[in-house]
């Protein structure tokens, strides 16, 4: 990789090993983009497009693809999280992160649905493993466990005893897969907000699901500054140079 190309050469012990393996000092840091990183006449603003690779970019904007390197450097979000994802990836990220199911209460359930119980749906015959509770929300995560799928649109949830016997009952009003319910709501300004589970949240509120907060995370990555092409010969050449402790 060019951006490794001049990192100097250290001896270095890999774990219990008593040998000493020569490597690159991946350590090495210049501090030449952070000086020109907030001065305009160096950079410009550029969206990353769909699908586009950080070597494609770089041959788009310089004609060469060596120069990628600039990005993660220039830029700390993408260096901290990584390139973006296209929208398909953003999905299978959020189903594997949240894999499991949710419901919605509109009543109170302190005392009842609690964690490592199980339930059973009236009319569907599903059944379920709670594992988390958000009661700001009136949200119960659960792990589902028969083949038999709660009615989407709500149903009366029942939580049995050894003898069969109903011991709470509660109007599950909404079941979802997990990485589409409600991570928080918000007002018109963007702003999270609180309210009432027994009343609900409402119309003049947005709900903002774990699948929304993976994209707007995704696009904030979008955006990033990128070295102007008729200076990026010049910054490559000082790097490598400052790495080397040559003068050119």
């Amino acid at each position: 990789m060019a951006y490794f190309r001049n990192f100097p050469i250290i001896n270095y012990q890999f774990g219990d090993s008593k040998d000493l393996t020569a490597m690159q000092d991946l350590t090495s840091h210049v501090d030449l983009i952070d000086r020109v990183r907030d001065d305009a006449t160096f950079y410009e603003m550029y969206t990353i497009l769909p699908k586009e690779r950080p070597d494609w970019l770089s041959f788009k904007l310089y004609g060469d693809n060596r120069f990628h390197w600039t990005f993660y450097l220039l830029n700390d979000k993408i260096r901290r999280q990584g390139w973006p994802l296209d929208y398909n990836e953003v999905v299978q990220k959020a189903k594997e992160d949240y894999p499991n199911e949710t419901f919605r209460f509109n009543e109170l359930m302190h005392d009842q649905f609690l964690v490592d119980t199980t339930f059973e749906g009236l009319t569907s015959g599903a059944t379920g493993k709670i594992l988390r509770r958000n009661l700001d929300l009136g949200q119960i995560t659960y792990e589902r466990t028969s083949s038999a799928s709660f009615i989407s649109g709500g149903e009366v949830v029942v939580q049995k005893d050894e003898f069969g016997n109903v011991t709470n009952s509660g109007n599950g009003s909404s079941f979802t897969k997990e990485y589409l319910s409600a991570h928080h709501y918000e007002n018109a300004d963007k702003e999270t907000v609180d309210f009432d589970p027994l009343i609900g949240p409402g119309v003049l509120l947005t709900e903002i699901t774990y699948l929304d907060r993976y994209e707007q995370t995704n696009d904030e990555l979008k955006e990033i500054k990128v070295l102007r092409p008729n200076v990026i010969n010049d910054i490559d050449q000082a790097f490598q140079e400052a790495l080397t402790g040559t003068d050119g």
